[in-house]
């Protein structure tokens, strides 16, 4: 059995180092303002996920973020981005999948 996994796991592997996927300084994330005090964060295709969203709502003292990412580079994006917005502590994550 071993052996007939090996040469897939050597080719995954070597697809891997051949066509790595972009960092994050080069992933794009999008900031909408929808309404006061709520956004949406929209990531492009990277060659991990082909697109995310996140809302985040600031609430009166403290914010809710609905769908995190799934890059945990693109949630610190993220996270720096609402920090830039306000102080108050996220208090409410709520992932729909």
């Amino acid at each position: 059995m071993l052996r007939a996994i090996a040469p897939l796991w050597l080719f995954g592997l070597l697809v891997s180092v051949s066509n790595p996927t972009p960092s994050a300084a080069e992933a794009t994330i999008e900031k909408v303002q929808i309404a006061d005090g709520i956004y949406q964060f929209i990531t492009s295709p990277d060659g991990y996920v082909p697109n995310g969203n996140s809302l985040v709502v600031i609430k009166e003292n403290d914010v809710l973020v609905f769908d995190t990412f799934s890059r945990p580079s693109s949630a610190r994006h993220e996270l720096a981005a609402i920090r830039r917005l306000t102080s108050k502590p996220v208090r409410y994550v709520v992932n729909s999948h």
